[in-house]
């Protein structure tokens, strides 16, 4: 096939599946499996190489690996899943603070890349104490839009429910908006920024019945005095921009939400474009 791009609006998923995603050394908890989960071993190595999809070899995008932290008490919160493409460790995913609500990372897939492997460590030969990998799917080529702000990588505070069941939002698109009735609550995402250069952010704000308030801040927690952007009541249902920020090359995250300002609850937010 040609190389390209896969366009926006479209996505390829990766079937977690013993023919698609089959394990190179130990067991899968399930042996008829659709999701990745160390069964009774303390090290797991799931490999897809040549059988990935038509719609991923050859294309340029951005692969999203959801997963879940196990919610036993006795889990190892050190476990975790090494995720490789081709032969280098891209990102380490850990056991713990990803349950119920799932996390995600990001990972940008070139045309060029012909291999996806996972590896599990744990502590443990107990499946259900393990975590579980259980999506992989390519979207478009990280152009560093989120247009679902379910797909965190993680949480802070109080975290975010998606969808928010408070929200009253009017903008295009905002049927999906994240929020939460704390005034230290939010969730942080991860890009993957291709050059040491200025960067900004938008934030497309929705509204609720609340009075809200909330920020924006790369790579910490938001406060009052530590932010690049502040969402007030008065933003309800608006697109804002911030300023520019100079940044490093390379994965950065962006926190999103409220901070102890006077219990002003989250502005739910709905979309994020960097």
């Amino acid at each position: 096939r040609n190389l390209k791009t896969i366009p926006f609006g479209e996505y390829c998923t990766v079937q977690l599946t013993p023919t698609y995603f089959p394990t190179e050394y130990g067991f899968n908890a399930e042996e008829d499996y659709d999701s990745l989960r160390a069964g009774d071993s303390t090290l797991v190595v799931w490999l897809a190489t040549e059988i990935l999809p038509d719609c991923i070899l050859g294309v340029n995008g951005t692969l999203n690996f959801g997963y879940y932290s196990d919610n036993d008490i006795d889990r190892d919160p050190e476990d975790n899943m090494e995720i490789f493409i081709d032969h280098k460790r891209e990102r380490t995913i850990y056991n713990d603070g990803c349950y119920p609500a799932s996390c995600s990372v990001e990972i940008n897939w070139a045309s060029t890349n012909r291999g996806i492997k996972i590896i599990s460590r744990s502590s443990n030969r107990y499946p259900d104490k393990h975590m579980t990998l259980f999506s992989i799917w390519l979207g478009p080529a990280n152009d560093m839009t989120v247009l679902d702000v379910g797909h965190y990588t993680g949480l802070y505070g109080a975290g975010v429910w998606v969808p928010y069941f408070f929200s009253n939002a009017s903008c295009p698109g905002c049927n999906n908006c994240a929020g939460r009735k704390s005034d230290r609550a939010g969730a942080y995402y991860t890009f993957y920024l291709p050059d040491t250069d200025y960067y900004y952010v938008q934030v497309q704000w929705g509204a609720s019945e609340f009075s809200d308030r909330s920020y924006v801040q790369w790579d910490k927690e938001p406060t009052v005095d530590s932010n690049i952007m502040m969402a007030t009541e008065a933003d309800n249902d608006q697109l804002l921009t911030s300023g520019n920020v100079w940044l490093d090359a390379g994965y950065h995250d962006l926190y999103v939400g409220s901070a102890p300002d006077g219990d002003w609850w989250v502005l739910p937010f709905c979309r994020i474009q960097v």
